[in-house]
Formats: C-alpha cells, sequence, structure tokens
C-alpha cells in the first residue's frame, strides 16, 4: 500500500497503519532527539523528550533563576544530603541532584512517566491518528474504473461494486486460460468411471 511519509514526505509501499518511511523510523530509532515546540515562545527547535524550551528562552530562564537565587542555599560538591526518595545520605555531585544513585533511574523515569501520559492524553486519540494515517496516504488509480482514491487498506478497488467486478474478471480470466486442463480432467474422471463399470 503505498503511503506518503509524514516526516520526509517521500512516497513509500507500507503497511495500512504506518505513516512513517522505512528509513525515517530508522533515524528516529537511533535517537531521541525531534523537532520539539517551544513553551515560552512557541518556536520549534531540536530537543530530547524532557527539552521544554529553546536555547534562547532557556538561557532567559537560567538568567531569572540567577537572579532569584539566594546566596548561602547552595550545597557544595562532594557535600552529603538526603536522597528526596528513600531518605538516605549521597555525596552531591551537582547543584541539581535530588536523588542518590540507587533511586535516581526510577525517580527521574516516574516523572518521564507522568509527562509522556500528559502527552498521550492531549495527542493520543485513536482517530486523530487514524486521520494521520489517512491523510498521509498517497492515492491510488482504483484498477477497474480509473478513478484516483486513498486506500484505508491493501485494496486496489475504490468500492464494493469494482472490487466485485475485478474478482469477476479474475473469475473469467482463470476459467479461459484453464478451460482445456479442466476439459481435460473431466473427460479423464468420466473415462475412469466408465472403466470402473466395465
Amino acid at each position: 500500500m503505498l503511503h506518503i511519509c509524514r516526516q520526509c514526505n517521500v512516497q513509500y509501499e507500507g503497511s495500512p497503519g504506518s505513516s512513517l518511511c522505512p528509513e525515517c523510523v530508522a533515524k528516529n530509532r537511533k535517537s531521541v532527539i525531534r523537532d520539539r515546540t517551544c513553551r515560552g515562545c512557541g518556536s520549534t527547535f531540536p530537543g530530547g523528550p524532557r527539552a521544554w524550551y529553546c536555547p534562547d528562552c532557556r538561557l532567559e530562564r537560567q538568567k531569572e533563576a540567577k537572579r532569584r537565587y539566594i546566596h548561602g542555599a547552595a550545597r557544595p560538591i562532594g557535600s552529603t544530603d538526603l536522597c528526596a526518595v528513600c531518605g538516605g545520605s549521597y555525596t552531591v555531585n551537582s547543584g541539581r541532584q535530588r536523588y542518590c544513585p540507587a533511586c535516581a533511574k526510577d525517580a527521574t523515569k516516574a516523572v518521564d512517566r507522568i509527562q509522556a501520559r500528559e502527552w498521550y492524553g492531549k495527542n493520543g486519540n485513536p482517530q486523530r491518528r487514524r486521520e494521520q494515517r489517512q491523510a498521509g496516504a498517497a492515492p491510488l488509480t482504483c484498477v477497474v474504473c480509473g478513478v484516483a482514491f486513498c486506500p484505508k487498506d491493501a485494496s486496489i478497488t475504490c468500492s464494493a461494486e469494482c472490487s466485485r467486478e475485478l474478482q469477476r474478471r479474475y473469475s473469467k480470466q482463470y476459467e479461459a486460460s484453464h478451460r482445456a486442463e479442466r476439459n481435460a480432467a473431466q473427460r479423464k474422471r468420466r473415462a475412469d468411471k466408465k472403466g470402473e463399470y466395465q
């Protein structure tokens, strides 16, 4: 089934549910860097799953955070602090560290899960994804009537009537090409049957 890739606009052959060409799928699996929309200015920029702001807005937010920063509350690198999850002590390796090494992976995943559920709630509508796939399907020409149509499955005809007509043509073509074989088989069956009674 022909589709138009919604990422690179290249026409490709794929299953009815696909919306990206194999090259884009392979490229997307290599990296999590995608085009993201900045929450500050609305511009598009390349970033990872947790990138919320473009570099310019991120710089402004960092400047604002520095202005709000109260001196004296910083933890020196190498000091000890308590984990926000388990309460155990850990050695501080960075200014924003909140978790001990044992809890860090699961705590970060929990934050990612919350963000993923929020994104899926806004963008995970099955009807919308279906419409996007159908919009990305390249129009085909019906092999019976010649009308251009966007297939919703692996069909090569635009309607049920054209599908029946195509089946009728296939049957007629098969009948014509196998008539001699069928007649020979019938003659053999009759001869065998006749031989049984003699």
